[in-house]
């Protein structure tokens, strides 16, 4: 797990949705502690099914990791095989299965005319910050997620800083509770996460893709600074 960091990852993306997610944490219910809180219907925003357990938001957040996998559970048939999960629906995207991670993410899409270098949060506040906001994060007087736009990037991003169809360096600053994005050597958004129930000062770092089999994304040439 990782709390502060300097981040640098190279990604070239033919097709699809796709990003680069931090202090992100497991989403299963079967990483749930003893003890842990059952996850309300709606907590945390998106993704869920029927029967599909899933962890609470705030302990989740608190324990990124949370409860080990058991040593033989290797793939999403393991898991099924041992009653770990309902046989149910198919597995993807906000279903619950083992390794589903959400949290944080520098969103990546395959046109320069996309919100590449916004600020999303899988199951939890969506997107946030559209490239050139600073965004401040905070939550009103009943806990409700307030999000106010400070300014503009001094650096206006634009298609003209994204290279469709070839590499594209990723750099993500995270240092308490400020998030940096920025890509090709260009600020494209600042977050300020004053919202105490929902930010995450720690966790996990992975990369994603989604949609269709057939989207194709590279990643290479990853650095990561700890500060």
């Amino acid at each position: 797990m990782f709390e502060d960091f300097d981040l640098k990852v190279e990604f070239k993306i033919k097709t699809g949705n796709a990003g680069v997610q931090y202090r992100g944490r497991l989403e299963s219910g079967v990483h749930a502690q003893p003890g842990e809180p059952a996850r309300q219907p709606g907590g945390g925003g998106g993704g869920g099914g029927v029967d599909i357990p899933q962890r609470n938001v705030a302990a989740a957040i608190a324990d990124p990791l949370g409860k080990p996998l058991p040593a033989n559970i290797k793939t999403l048939d393991d898991a099924i095989a041992a009653g770990l999960l309902p046989q149910g629906p198919p597995y993807g995207n906000g279903t619950g299965h083992p390794w589903q991670v959400s949290g944080y993410q520098f969103d990546i899409y395959d046109s320069p005319t996309g919100n590449t270098g916004s600020f999303y949060e899988g199951q939890g506040r969506g997107v946030s910050a559209n490239t050139g906001e600073v965004l401040h994060l905070t939550a009103d007087a009943n806990g409700n997620a307030v999000k106010t736009i400070l300014g503009r990037t001094s650096d206006l991003p634009g298609p003209q800083y994204y290279k469709q169809g070839d590499w594209n360096q990723i750099e993500i600053i995270a240092r308490g509770n400020a998030l940096i994005h920025m890509l090709n050597g260009r600020v494209f958004c600042v977050v300020i996460d004053d919202d105490v129930t929902r930010r995450a000062l720690k966790g996990i770092i992975s990369v994603q893709l989604e949609g269709p089999a057939d989207n194709e994304v590279w990643y290479r040439n990853i650095w990561l600074k700890k500060l």
